[in-house]
């Protein structure tokens, strides 16, 4: 009769720990993840990057080129003409997936050269080399370094 009894404790334990695998700790069943399953994740869809539009962009920068140096009105339009030729082939470039970063790198430079020549034919060397500035490295120029080396100068006086 003991053995009975121990026989029957075991099953009651056994069927105990059971019911405790089917139920979590708070008395409902497994969710997904507590399963051992997790699923995939979505697949997010992929945005193709679009080229900008050269015609706004030539025109933005021939105006705002024509401004700083006082271009006439036949200058600009040179200087449009050369700015699209080179935005052209630049963002053909730049948007070829099939180019590696190196090749791109030197077809860009290649292209800077020729950009070089063409202004250089009606502009100065000053001038020149201030629109390759621009159109390289952006809006920053000797000015705006000069202010930020002046303002780091400033505080360091007023610190000591």
């Amino acid at each position: 009769m003991k053995f009975f009894n121990i026989l029957l404790l075991f099953v009651l334990f056994g069927y105990g720990l059971n019911v405790q695998a089917q139920f979590n700790q708070f008395g409902r069943p497994a969710q997904r993840g507590e399963r051992g399953y997790v699923p995939p994740p979505r697949p997010v869809a992929v945005k193709e990057i679009e080229k900008p539009e050269i015609d706004e962009y030539t025109e933005d920068r021939a105006t705002l080129y024509s401004e700083e140096f006082g271009f006439d009105a036949f200058q600009k339009e040179v200087l449009k003409r050369y700015l699209k030729k080179y935005y052209v082939q630049k963002l053909d470039v730049e948007y070829n997936p099939d180019l590696k970063y190196e090749d791109k790198l030197s077809l860009i430079q290649g292209q800077q050269k020729v950009f070089k020549k063409d202004l250089s034919s009606f502009l100065t060397d000053s001038q020149v080399l201030s629109i390759l500035e621009r159109e390289q490295y952006g809006k920053r120029t000797k000015d705006k370094k000069n202010k930020k080396n002046k303002g780091k100068k400033n505080k360091k006086g007023k610190k000591s």
